[in-house]
């Protein structure tokens, strides 16, 4: 529904002075007297919201996306109002130089065009309200306000974003496909999507699987709206092969969903990955094979797993280690150990989830600053103490 009215209301606040900036610091800087830079971004906890902030300052401030640069923070605080701007920002979506504007500079802040710091803004939300004018803009010529539209509908997660989001998923613009499947892999992944837009999606990703056969984030979206349905797909498909360059990756996302491989199609890939060479060019591939071959054991899997562990690759060793845990029938013991940490002290878990935990911080330590690192933090102060 196109909103004249507001459309003016927003027009005219961009010509509108912006308040002083003693006035601004006085009313949303947590710290008045702070010297923050202009045109610098800003976490949100550097504000506060003015008891007495009315809708149409909102709607200032939506008007001031379309302004380059952001020497009052503007991004910043609006992104700080959360839901309270989602109708205001929504009535951005109908300006009349949204679907034109875009920035000269290469990374102003919120981003480079006032669509894409709408987008960004009412991401975490996805207002229903959004889909119309996103709809309209997936019809674009320009791909860059379609790769836009397709990011701010898969974002959104509802039913009436499926039919677009098909179209755009093969659009002839590759940014406007990736931006399409990122977006639908992200809204996956925080599980904010409906049950309505995962089946209604997950005939086109088959399709996109069907188009490249070794696409393994395809598959993984698919594996994450519907492991059952899925797996017949893969088994079917020319994924479960070393000729696939990503082949590590897809048994990654097996594992990652607890996903039970039959043995007449895993013994052979296994085999083949160790003809191949699994240490120098496949070390990946073979671990999470071995992960795999730990969910559904035979009488030979210890013996395979436990020779794994004298492996000249490291990537080997630990997934040998891995799959060692997932025999003994624990599928994440280091995650186990932090979601108790969540709610009881380190010396209240068992000696074997104290030292779990302390080697997991151990290798996280070494990883950032070695072993002086460690034994000079708390955590290392620890593990010598449970010695």
């Amino acid at each position: 529904m196109f909103l004249p009215f507001l459309v003016l209301i927003l027009v005219g606040c961009m010509a509108r002075a912006d308040e002083s900036d003693q006035e601004l610091r006085k009313r949303w800087y947590l710290e008045p007297g702070g010297e923050l830079q202009k045109d610098v971004w800003y976490p949100e906890h550097y504000f506060k919201v003015p008891d007495d902030l009315t809708d149409d300052e909102v709607r200032q401030m939506v008007g001031r996306l379309f302004v380059e640069d952001d020497n009052n923070h503007n991004f910043a605080r609006l992104k700080l109002l959360g839901e309270r701007a989602m109708p205001m920002l929504v009535e951005g979506l109908h300006h009349p130089r949204i679907a034109s504007l875009r920035f000269k500079e290469e990374r102003p802040i919120g981003g480079d065009s006032p669509l894409d710091r709408i987008i960004s803004l009412i991401e975490p939300f996805g207002p229903a309200e959004a889909v119309a004018p996103l709809v309209s803009l997936a019809e674009h010529q320009d791909p860059y306000f379609r790769a836009e539209a397709a990011k701010g509908l898969a974002s959104i997660g509802t039913a009436p974003c499926v039919t677009p989001l098909e179209v755009l998923l093969f659009d002839s613009d590759l940014n406007t496909r990736a931006s399409a499947s990122l977006g639908i892999r992200r809204i996956l992944k925080e599980k904010r999507a409906t049950e309505e837009f995962k089946q209604g999606i997950y005939p086109a990703l088959q399709k996109d699987l069907a188009a490249d056969k070794t696409d393994w984030m395809t598959a993984r979206m698919m594996v994450e709206i519907d492991r059952e349905r899925t797996l017949p797909i893969i088994l079917a498909s020319e994924m479960l092969s070393v000729n696939n360059p990503d082949i590590g990756d897809l048994l990654d996302v097996l594992n990652q969903k607890s996903v039970v491989l039959p043995l007449e199609n895993l013994l052979p890939l296994i085999k083949a990955i160790q003809k191949r060479g699994p240490v120098n060019e496949y070390p990946s591939a073979y671990g999470e094979a071995l992960k795999l071959y730990a969910r559904n054991p035979d009488d030979k899997t210890e013996e395979v797993v436990r020779a794994a562990l004298n492996s000249e690759d490291a990537l080997v060793k630990y997934a040998a280690l891995d799959s060692l845990v997932i025999l003994a029938g624990m599928s994440a013991p280091i995650e186990y150990s932090r979601g108790l940490l969540k709610t009881q002290k380190l010396e209240k878990l068992t000696k074997p989830q104290q030292y779990c935990y302390c080697v997991d911080r151990y290798l996280f330590d070494l990883a950032d600053g070695g072993h002086r690192f460690y034994f000079a933090s708390t955590w290392g102060g620890r593990k010598q103490d449970l010695d």
